[in-house]
């Protein structure tokens, strides 16, 4: 197969890819919330609320994927952004499902360095070494 051939393949393949993955969301989504640098809140029910990384592409077997990491959830209950840094708490509803990062988290959003499954300890020493004061608010809030 020509390179010419190839690229254009790709290019193809990638832009299903993105097309699939932009319907996908709209459908499974109740909403989804734009925070810093491409991180969103997303809420898929009413007892599923995580917080995702910005979507990057991937080859998967020779096909273009859009994936997302998620890093906080199954059930977020509190959320703040303070300039680039984002902060909250999530924890488990029963009959919640979705990733497994419990407890407070922060995320430097510009540098995508986070801390997960946190301590209210270490939670509000993390936020004191960045030099922020959370006020966490229900993700509800950030919806535009």
């Amino acid at each position: 197969m020509s390179s010419d051939l190839m690229s254009w393949r790709k290019r193809a393949l990638l832009i299903c890819a993105a097309v699939s993955a932009i319907q996908s969301v709209g459908c499974e989504a109740d909403y989804a919330a734009p925070l810093p640098n491409g991180y969103s809140v997303v809420r898929t029910s009413a007892d599923s609320i995580g917080v995702y990384g910005p979507r990057r592409t991937v080859e998967r077997r020779h096909a273009y994927v859009a994936v997302t990491t998620c890093y906080a959830g199954p059930f977020v209950d509190g959320l703040d952004v303070a300039g680039e840094v984002i902060v909250g708490h999530a924890r488990r509803l029963s009959g919640s499902s979705g990733c497994e990062h419990l407890g407070y988290f922060v995320i430097e959003s510009n540098s995508g360095e986070h801390w997960l499954e946190l301590s209210k300890d270490e939670f509000d020493a993390r936020c004191k070494a960045l030099g922020i004061v959370p006020d966490l608010k229900p993700p509800s809030y950030f919806k535009k």
